[in-house]
């Protein structure tokens, strides 16, 4: 006798407002929660916590970068297992995410030197603002720092903690012109 359980992929559309600010208007999110040991009627944990699911990660989806906002910085991971927002290490948009974070730490530094011995601040160099340091506010996402990343084709996703219902999810966004088209029935 084999012991076998059953495991599955739940794809399932987000409403902006649970996880991003509500402007600009973003492409649909689409969230995917893994699910395991399903009984015959259906029921069994979510999270990416088996095996199998550990192994889909890490096939679809290496090579990442998280973004960590309490150290504020990128780092390396084998896969998104952490919720936060996650970025190919091989796309050429995510080295200058890499720039722009160190050219922003580099002037709070300065800032603070300048601050703490009181000179005046418009000789400092313009302070860049980081799309990754602005990506969160008030527990929520920032839905213009999103954009900016689509817009620059950058690829990233996002896991997200949904208390009950699908526990770990990975989200996706999708523009209207990639998504699949239902076929339409003449009657």
């Amino acid at each position: 006798m084999t012991d076998t359980t059953l495991e599955q992929i739940i794809e399932f559309p987000i409403k902006q407002g649970e996880i991003f600010t509500e402007q600009p208007l973003l492409p649909q999110a689409y969230g995917l929660c893994y699910q395991y040991d399903v009984d015959q009627h259906g029921y069994g944990p979510y999270g990416f916590n088996t095996t199998s699911a550990s192994n889909f990660l890490r096939t679809l989806f290496p090579n990442f970068l998280r973004w960590e906002p309490e150290r504020k910085i990128l780092e390396n991971t084998i896969e998104p297992t952490q919720e936060g927002i996650y970025f190919s290490k091989i796309q050429p948009h995510t080295s200058i995410l890499e720039v722009e974070l160190e050219h922003h730490k580099k002037n709070v530094k300065i800032y603070l030197l300048r601050e703490k011995y009181e000179k005046n601040d418009t000789l400092t160099a313009q302070r860049t603002k980081s799309a990754l340091v602005e990506s969160t506010k008030h527990k929520k996402i920032s839905a213009e720092v999103i954009s900016t990343f689509i817009t620059h084709k950058q690829f990233f996703l996002i896991n997200h903690f949904f208390m009950s219902d699908a526990r770990s999810t990975l989200i996706f966004l999708i523009e209207k012109s990639k998504q699949p088209q239902k076929k339409s029935q003449k009657t």
